[in-house]
């Protein structure tokens, strides 16, 4: 099993693919797609041969949005200074999108975002956007930046100042579904859980995170949570590969 682990892991990330209706979404953004990767954990163990696969993949898919959902890093300010010119291959037509995650809290934030910013990257910190027209992603920070309470009341303020339009929430952590959808998020991206990575820990992640991976309902929100596009600690996976996301978002008729 632990040759099985490792093996596993180091396969490229499955491409998982989505078909989401959204309510809002105006008919001239109708079949938009959104790529989403999220705990690619890059650093010592992910270097940067791994990051440019991971660069072709994404070319491969054909992002009209990239999004980058928390965790792109691992370790401290040493393992990402020299990362520039690999991230600014990480390219979409309109645009590469990244919030952060408990890493990038851990991993210093401020210098971190600023790396994102340089790469070109749109880094949407409690704030809303609208990429494509009628189109509006709103991205909040990780609640390991300031706690469960505090999370929630900002995330509630984030989205009721949001522009008018299709609504997508960035959050890394799969916390708060029940409020997005109260607020009418019509989807929202998470990851974090890596599904538990390695078998039988998914068993304690499922207690702590019940939309654990995978495509879930709540309310009328569409909620997905992305296993992990890369490995956190021990560079094994068992028993499900890494995971990119490809969602096709699709105007009601």
């Amino acid at each position: 099993m632990t040759i099985l682990a490792l093996v596993q892991a180091r396969r490229s990330p499955e491409v998982t693919e989505y078909e989401v209706t959204l309510d809002g979404l105006p008919r001239e953004a109708d079949g938009t797609v959104l790529v989403a990767a999220t705990d690619m954990h890059m650093g010592v163990l992910l270097g940067h041969g791994w990051a440019n696969e991971r660069a072709a993949q994404f070319e491969s898919l054909r992002p009209d949005l990239l999004l980058l959902v928390g965790d792109i890093f691992e370790g401290d300010e040493a393992s990402y200074t020299s990362w520039l010119p690999v991230l600014r291959q990480f390219r979409a037509s309109h645009g590469v999108y990244v919030v952060t995650g408990n890493h990038e809290f851990h991993a210093g934030g401020t210098k971190i975002i600023d790396l994102f910013r340089r790469a070109g990257f749109q880094a949407l910190r409690d704030e809303s956007v609208e990429p494509i027209p009628g189109l509006v992603l709103t991205g909040v920070d990780d609640v390991a930046f300031r706690g469960r309470a505090a999370h929630a009341a900002i995330l509630e303020k984030v989205l009721r100042q949001r522009p008018d339009g299709a609504s997508i929430l960035l959050s890394h952590t799969p916390l708060e579904t029940q409020r997005a959808a109260s607020a009418r998020v019509e989807l929202m991206l998470s990851g974090h859980t890596h599904a538990g990575q390695i078998w039988p820990f998914t068993y304690l992640v499922k207690l702590a995170f019940p939309n654990m991976s995978g495509r879930y309902g709540v309310q009328d929100m569409t909620a997905i949570v992305c296993r992990g596009t890369g490995t956190w600690g021990p560079r094994m996976r068992l028993f499900k590969r890494s995971e990119l996301l490809r969602i096709t978002v699709r105007a009601k008729s």
